[in-house]
């Protein structure tokens, strides 16, 4: 277990976060040792948060230092497989989204850089519980277990963000409530927000158990099939849910290695504490003796009984 010092402050504050350069992440390819993509190269469970009954917006603010290009695939997940109710979702950004142009014309495109927010689970899911916004991309299908997705392309580039969720209409199908979650992207450096699309969960009251996870992923696409990896550093906040930041005792830092159920990775990633939450260090190359973390290890955040 790796214990970091408990005075971290985790109120959102823009100026400690937006400490983006602007410059390019160097990109290299990394040896994969029979390992294929994905690549989940770090996974962060915040554990020890308050749950809350009942959820209006539920999202989570993320820095991301330099630019990634396109010529990639990166995915940054700030709520990386969270629960309203049993019905599970993740979302983030990546920099290369894909999907069907609508739910009508089912063909694949690779518009470039994006935000993305998907639904598993509940009651049969299709593309019917999808609005994407005009320009924006959509998806049903079974390839990950059954789920719907909307996507939006949108540039990004280094700087701090929001990835959050709003609750808003409730409408009846078939006698029982539904109700549509929207997804917004906020970029505070440039003062833009962006939505992405909304989805329908089952129900018309949600509660959120209080766990959450982060991962970075690099993934593969038929546009990339074996992407290269990306020099950058992603600094993850805990959730905030009706507008309050919740307060996680901890966080569980998951590596996956070879031979690891899930989706195990080259030894690229590693985490730790810093004043803006956790921050994620993607590498480009196999980290060995002492710079390579183990596979599972633990961040203290706030003071905790041993």
């Amino acid at each position: 277990m790796i214990r970091i010092n408990p005075a971290t402050s985790y109120l959102f504050s823009v100026c400690l976060l937006s400490v983006a350069t602007g410059e390019e992440a160097e990109i290299k390819q990394v040896a994969s040792d029979g390992v294929r993509l994905p690549w989940h190269t770090t996974d962060l469970y915040w554990e020890g948060a308050s749950s809350v009954p009942d959820v209006k917006t539920i999202g989570v603010t993320f820095t991301v230092d330099r630019d990634v290009p396109d010529s990639v695939n990166l995915y940054i997940a700030p709520m990386g497989g969270q629960y309203l109710n049993k019905i599970m979702f993740y979302g983030g950004i990546q920099s290369n989204v894909n999907g069907w142009p609508s739910p009508t014309e089912r063909r694949r495109v690779h518009p470039g850089p994006g935000a993305i927010f998907s639904r598993w689970g509940g009651a049969p899911v299709s593309i019917d519980a999808a609005k994407p916004v005009a320009g924006g991309l959509c998806e049903s299908a079974g390839y990950e277990g059954e789920f719907v997705s909307v996507r939006k392309p949108i540039r990004w580039k280094s700087g701090t963000y929001t990835w959050e969720l709003r609750r808003e209409d409730t409408v009846r199908l078939k006698g029982q409530p539904y109700t549509w979650f929207a997804c917004f992207l906020k970029d505070h450096k440039r003062d833009r927000e962006h939505r992405v699309g909304a989805l329908r969960f089952e129900g018309d009251v949600f509660s959120f158990n209080g766990r959450s996870t982060s991962f970075v992923e690099i993934y593969a696409t038929s546009r990339i099939p074996r992407s290269g990896v990306p020099k950058v550093k992603v600094t993850f906040q805990p959730p905030s849910v009706n507008g309050k930041a919740s307060t996680p005792l901890s966080v569980s830092v998951y590596h996956p290695r070879k031979g690891d159920r899930g989706s195990p990775s080259p030894i690229i990633g590693r985490a730790q504490v810093t004043n803006g939450g956790v921050q994620v260090e993607l590498h480009n190359e196999v980290l060995q003796g002492d710079a390579a973390p183990p596979s599972r290890y633990r961040l203290k955040l706030s003071s905790e009984s041993n």
